[in-house]
């Protein structure tokens, strides 16, 4: 084997590299929606840059060919990938098992007619070589099987640039930048394609549709790094009203705060750059309630005093926010101001509190009265003597006013019990 390394090789290798990179990235958040298969689809988009810089820097037609046959392996993987990435990405409801095996009927006759074309010249039935030794390329003439390949190639990536454009067009404004991040990372390569194509491409024999989903991939690692790109799920953000007078509140599975609504953000006194720290920093006063990072949460309900109030409180609802296939995606807390009900509740237990105590004190002249048969005190819980008006109306809340009985007048005042003068007796 013999290679003479080009800028064409150079170019393919760097930006095989850049999609490698980006793939183990988007691997490590393959939990996300749409993670996996973008993972897999910047793998073959890697195996695509490496052979075809390979097949650049390839000295002889043989070499060349070869290269190009181990080209289509990961070629053919990139559109059905992209096509499932966009679906999951953007919360459609998945394909079913037999429609996702569909998608790779013609990839993998196109990658059996690719290494078996010196049969039949169905992918590419004419080779010439550049005029000019140092270019070191070749240019290939197509064969029927590479038209019909290329379309089915286009359709599913036209199908998943129209979902994710729709999807990103949709989305609110608190997703901009990420809109404009898919937005022209799914445009890049079809700039690409057109130029490939294109008789005026300034570089004749170079792989640009590869390049562009590589540019794509440069993309993404902005978004994943700065633009937490998988973190924000914009199907989240739909279940989210900005105007609703109760408070939502969005983290990811890493306990950060993804997103939270107008309510929220004024019942906890949040700032608006808490969003992307960790929950627990951000909001404070939910800290004793988050679950731990990494953990879907069982339906639970708390309530808390609302920050910097002293009577004012919330109940928070605390549960798994789920995609369409069961798998969780991060946590979403309702916050409601309950301040109301719990004063109800409190001045309940209050009238409550008041009437078993009532209770208990009648219950207490219920039952024997230890009481002087001399001056009639009465002997309280303490052992004490106490007066009998004193004794009532420290059990009953009776009020007693001082009055004599006749009995009494005539014993301790006969001069004023004296008869009334008679209707007969003169004047």
């Amino acid at each position: 084997m013999s290679f003479l390394i080009t800028g064409y090789s150079v170019a393919l290798w760097g930006s095989a590299a850049v999609s490698a990179v980006t793939a183990a990235v988007a691997y490590r958040r393959r939990a996300a929606p749409g993670g996996r298969a973008l993972a897999l689809m910047l793998v073959c988009v890697a195996v695509w840059g490496s052979m075809a810089g390979f097949e650049s820097a390839a000295v002889g037609l043989p070499l060349k060919i070869r290269f190009s046959q181990l080209t289509y392996v990961g070629v053919v993987g990139v559109a059905p990938l992209f096509l499932l990435f966009s679906v999951a990405y953007t919360g459609r409801k998945p394909f079913r098992l037999g429609i996702s095996l569909l998608l790779w009927v013609v990839p993998l006759v196109t990658v059996a007619l690719a290494f078996t074309n010196g049969s039949h010249g169905l992918v590419w039935k004419s080779f010439t070589a550049d005029p000019s030794p140092q270019r070191n390329l070749v240019y290939y003439g197509h064969g029927p099987w590479y038209w019909v390949s290329l379309g089915y190639y286009v359709a599913l990536v036209l199908g998943a640039t129209v979902i994710i454009l729709h999807a990103s067009i949709r989305a609110p404004r608190i997703y901009l930048r990420q809109t404009l991040v898919m937005i022209a990372g799914v445009v890049v390569p079809w700039l690409g394609e057109v130029l490939y194509v294109s008789p005026r491409n300034p570089f004749p024999g170079l792989d640009l549709t590869q390049i562009g989903f590589a540019v794509t991939g440069i993309l993404l690692l902005y978004g994943f790094s700065r633009l937490r790109l998988f973190d924000v799920v914009p199907m989240a953000r739909s279940l989210l009203v900005e105007r609703m007078r109760g408070g939502l509140v969005v983290l990811d599975l890493k306990g950060r705060l993804v997103d939270l609504n107008a309510a929220a953000r004024q019942m906890l006194r949040a700032e608006d750059a808490a969003v992307g720290k960790p929950a627990a920093l951000a909001l404070p006063a939910l800290a004793a309630h988050l679950p731990a990072p990494g953990t879907a949460p069982e339906d639970q309900t708390h309530e808390i005093p609302m920050p910097g109030t002293e009577d004012r409180r919330l109940e928070l609802a605390v549960s798994s926010l789920r995609d369409p296939m069961g798998r969780s995606g991060g946590v979403l807390i309702v916050l409601q101001d309950v301040t109301a009900r719990h004063r109800m509740e409190q001045e309940r237990e209050k009238l409550i509190g008041e009437l078993t105590k009532a209770l208990a004190d009648v219950r207490t002249l219920q039952g024997l009265l230890p009481i002087c048969a001399s001056c009639g005190k009465i002997r309280n819980d303490r052992g004490y003597w106490e007066n009998i008006e004193h004794y009532l109306a420290a059990h009953t809340g009776a009020q007693f006013t001082h009055g004599l009985c006749e009995e009494c007048i005539h014993m301790l005042y006969p001069e004023l019990d004296e008869p009334p003068p008679s209707a007969d007796a003169p004047p």
